[in-house]
Formats: structure tokens, C-alpha cells, sequence
């Protein structure tokens, strides 16, 4: 099943939900298509200040997260990994409510 996210929005005029337009292929990571949409419309009907993530990975959903929290200047997505992935420190440098913390579980 191909999700055509651009069209719905367009028709109804919703939100545009083209970062999630990865026509569900399995990607690296446990965040899915379908799943990340869910996890977008929670975002948008809770409205949190603040969004922890642990493991960054690629940064699909800490990206997904920017995109719910877009219209909250204040709102605020910490992103925590071992690895220094650097699509991590590219969202870092894009966005600045975007916070990536380098730990381990020694720290």
C-alpha cells in the first residue's frame, strides 16, 4: 500500500506530510511510516514542551518530532545516542529546538 501523504493534504487541507513519504519501505531503525504518523498526530493533539527520544540513529523521527512541535517556538525534541551520528548534528545545526546529547549508559 502506497500512502500518498502530499495529495491528502492538499485535498483537505491538512498538514504537509511529505517527510513521511518513504512509500513504507523498512528502513534502519524501529520507526516505520505508519508509525510515524501516529506518533505525529499524538504530537500535534498533545502539544508537549518538551519530546525525549533515545537513539537517533538517522534522526527520521527526531525529524517527525520537529514537524509536529513546527507552530511551538518553545517546544523542545532532546535526542539521546552513543553514536555521534552526524544526521544528528545536521538537525542540530538546522533547527535550534532540536538538542542532541552524546551518552552512554556509563554516563
Amino acid at each position: 500500500q502506497n500512502l500518498d501523504f502530499t495529495a491528502a493534504a492538499h485535498a483537505f487541507g491538512h498538514y504537509n506530510l511529505q517527510h513521511l513519504d518513504r512509500q513504507n519501505l523498512p528502513r534502519l531503525g524501529p520507526v516505520q511510516d505508519d508509525e510515524a504518523l501516529l506518533l505525529f498526530a499524538l504530537a500535534r493533539v498533545m502539544r508537549p514542551k518538551t519530546i525525549v527520544e533515545f537513539g537517533t540513529s538517522n534522526g527520521f523521527s527526531a525529524m517527525n518530532w520537529l514537524h509536529a512541535i513546527a507552530d511551538d517556538p518553545e517546544a523542545r525534541v532532546f535526542s539521546y545516542d552513543i553514536m555521534p551520528y552526524p544526521s544528528a548534528r545536521d538537525l542540530e545545526d538546522s533547527d535550534t529546538r532540536f538538542i542532541f546529547l552524546q551518552k552512554s549508559q556509563a554516563d
